[in-house]
Formats: structure tokens, sequence, C-alpha cells
């Protein structure tokens, strides 16, 4: 794991000049022979998650992980060829060998780097969304006994099910863990009442709040990691493409340099704290 905080000064420093100077020369040669004969990147990109990854109004890919990933293959000198399909098919769909890529908000997690291979380009926190007037009175700091909803396969639901060994360990009721199949679903069943809040990534509940006539509430704060420990978001990649991942590494380190990666993540409001300095490849 190749963490940015870590790096010695001289290293981040030499790193950073690569990066600007490097040129579009350096950048096509990191690109694997099957990748450059095809001329294109191939992602599945996750349908319903914005603003990470959804499909617009034309059924084309919009959202932060497109448009990163559109701005990679311009780099590199491909093209991205992406395909909006249901969170739950992107990662089988990538150990299929069917897409080079998959988009969509996942968290970079140690059970998920055993089939892929991570670019993590930003910090992941989650938080909460709920009815108006927040009728539940629900807190970002005490779950313990409500009804939360999380995707399916998700690291959230993970997460959910830690939390609640926590509250049950305290002699405290369980959370009552709903997974339901996509971020969608979730929002419905927070406004039928059906549970009390829908835990997503805070950047979805934020976009989605905030959409006219959403109907939903973003609970304030974030929902503590159980582990402790700092999330990333990343771009997965199969784990059979390493000289692809390390070309794309090296393109959103480009991004980061040129100002590239800040003006797409703004465009989707995105603070930055949650910025990384460089790409983490994992």
């Amino acid at each position: 794991m190749k963490v940015w905080e870590k790096l010695p000064i001289a290293g981040a420093l030499l790193l950073a000049t690569w990066c600007v100077s490097a040129s579009a020369e350096d950048l096509a040669a990191m690109v694997p022979a099957n990748v450059r004969q095809a001329g294109e990147i191939t992602a599945a990109s996750n349908a319903a998650y914005p603003p990470f990854a959804f499909a617009d109004s034309n059924n084309q890919a919009a959202g932060i992980e497109p448009d990163l990933l559109r701005a990679m293959a311009e780099k590199l000198g491909v093209k991205a060829a992406l395909t909006p399909i249901e969170f739950v098919g992107i990662m089988p769909a990538l150990q299929a060998g069917r897409f080079d890529v998959g988009l969509g908000g996942f968290f970079d997690t140690e059970a998920r780097r055993q089939v892929v291979t991570f670019i993590d380009y930003m910090y992941a926190v989650d938080g909460l969304i709920t009815r108006p007037g927040n009728p539940d009175h629900i807190s970002v700091n005490d779950l313990c006994g409500k009804t939360i909803s999380g995707s399916e396969t998700s690291a959230e639901v993970l997460n959910l099910n830690a939390l609640s060994k926590r509250c049950t360990d305290a002699g405290k009721p369980a959370i009552d863990v709903v997974v339901l199949k996509g971020t969608p679903a979730q929002i419905v069943a927070v406004k039928s009442g059906r549970v009390m809040a829908a835990n997503v990534t805070k950047a979805v509940v934020v976009y989605v709040a905030s959409q006219p006539g959403a109907g939903v509430e973003d609970v304030p704060g974030l929902v503590e990691n159980a582990d402790g420990q700092k999330q990333l978001d990343g771009i997965m990649l199969r784990k059979d493409e390493p000289e692809l991942a390390k070309a794309m590494e090296a393109a959103t380190n480009a991004l980061i340099a040129d100002g590239t990666y800040a003006r797409i993540m703004k465009k989707w409001g995105i603070p930055e704290d949650l910025f990384l300095q460089r790409a983490i490849r994992n």
C-alpha cells in the first residue's frame, strides 16, 4: 500500500515534479499494448449513485468517476467507453473480464482488494438520509435500536453490522440493518417509512437531499467508521491489468497536478478536505 502521507518529502517532490512535466508521450507509453490496440478503456459504471456515477437522461454515464475516467483516458491517449449497470453487477463483471474498470463510489476495503486493484482519489465518509423534519430523531452519534438501510454488497452494511455489535456489547438494542438493492431502493424505503434512515456516502447524501422535490433530508454529521480507520474511495481495476493500473495512477496524478482533478471534484460539490494530494494505488 502506498500512502501519500508516508512518502519521504524528497520522493513526494520528485513525484510531483514528474507529474507536472510528464508529456503526453510519457503517459501514453505506459498504456499496455492490449488497451492501446483497442483504443479504449472499458468501464462498468454504477447507474444510480450520484454524484459518483449515474445514468443521465440519455442513459450516458455521468458523475465524478466518469468525468475522472474520461480525463484520465485523454491523458493516456485513448478513449473511455462507459456502460451504466447496477451496482451489484459491477464487481462480478470485472471478475468475468467484461470490463477493465469499475466505477461507482466504491470504498477501498481489504476484502475488495483481494479481487481488484484500486486507484484511490478521495477520502470516503458516510452520512444518513432521513425523512423531512427527522421524525424518528435520528442522530449519527447513536444508531442503536434504529432501523437503518445499507446497499447490498456495500461497505456501509459491514460497518452498520460492526456498529450494531458495539451497541449490543454495551447492553443497548442492536441496529436493525435492512439490506436493499441499491441507493434508489434505499431512498424509496426512507420515504415510505420502511426504514428510519439510509446509510450512504456523505457526498451522495448531500447531492440527493439538495435535489428539487427530493423529499428527504440530510442528517447532520458523519457516521463513524467502526474500526476507526480513515476510508478511501477509488476506481477499481481487474487484478490482471497491473500496467493499466500504473498508467491510470500516473494519469490521475497528472490531473491533480494540472488542476483538472480539483475542477471535477468541485463541479460535483466535493469539499476540498476530502481531496487527496496524490492518487493511491492499492
